[in-house]
């Protein structure tokens, strides 16, 4: 089957530990049997940030994921570390799920409107109830309005008259 992507669905991993996620996750994930992606990994998302912002790479960008059942041949899958139903994402998450989104979107021609949380295709509370719907698209604007305040700063700083 072809993966031809028109959303983003982003995730938590529903577990408050603190410390880094993506090999528990990765572990959890080839326990419930989800397939081997080109990475060697068996995380179901394309990609996972840590509570640091740090971004890993689960999946090909041109694979399909595993990461939500119906629409994985045509979904990104994000996935968050963390369970925010009982805490917030970290501002580092936030920014660097703003700047991959962004890169999606771009790269597949995405509308900031099909970025939607997993609980909009399943019958869960993820990505958590202390998470809103527009998360992942507010982080998108607030990564693109940081771009233009800098441009806009570079050149009040260079401009010439």
């Amino acid at each position: 089957m072809e993966f031809k992507p028109n959303k983003i669905i982003f995730h938590h991993t529903a577990d408050a530990w603190p410390g880094w996620q993506f090999d528990k996750t990765n572990r959890s994930h080839k326990q419930r049997g989800f397939p081997i992606s080109s990475f060697r990994y068996s995380v179901g998302y394309h990609f996972f940030i840590e509570r640091d912002g740090t971004t890993i790479f689960a999946r090909s960008l041109d694979e399909i994921g595993a990461h939500c059942r119906g629409q994985n041949e045509q979904a990104f899958g994000v996935g968050l570390a963390g369970n925010f139903n009982i805490e917030q994402p970290t501002e580092e998450q936030i920014k660097a799920l703003g700047l991959w989104c962004n890169i999606l979107m771009d790269r597949n021609n995405i509308s900031i409107r099909a970025i939607k949380p997993h609980r909009l295709y399943r019958p869960t509370d993820c990505p958590g109830s202390n998470v809103e719907d527009n998360l992942a698209a507010n982080a998108v604007i607030a990564q693109e309005l940081s771009i233009v305040r800098k441009i806009q700063l570079w050149i009040k700083l260079n401009w010439k008259n």
